[in-house]
């Protein structure tokens, strides 16, 4: 009796490898972020990015620096 282990991913080899490649050493990447939001929370962010002529993303992203910002100048 033989068995096929084709049919078995995690016995020969990681069940779920990643799909991102290694990183080079020494240079600087964005890290992606997974974020949730009430429905009318994502509105007035939505609202507000468009009101600076900014994406969401981008908005998001300048507004969680400049809150984390204050806190660690508040922190000194």
């Amino acid at each position: 009796m033989c068995l096929d282990f084709g049919n078995f991913p995690g016995i020969l080899r990681p069940m779920r490898e990643s799909k991102t490649p290694a990183r080079p050493q020494g240079r600087t990447q964005t890290e992606p972020v997974l974020l949730r939001f009430e429905p009318t929370h994502l509105e007035m962010i939505d609202h507000a990015a468009e009101h600076l002529g900014l994406a969401r993303a981008s908005w998001i992203r300048s507004t969680l620096l400049q809150a984390a910002r204050e806190v660690l100048k508040q922190a000194s």
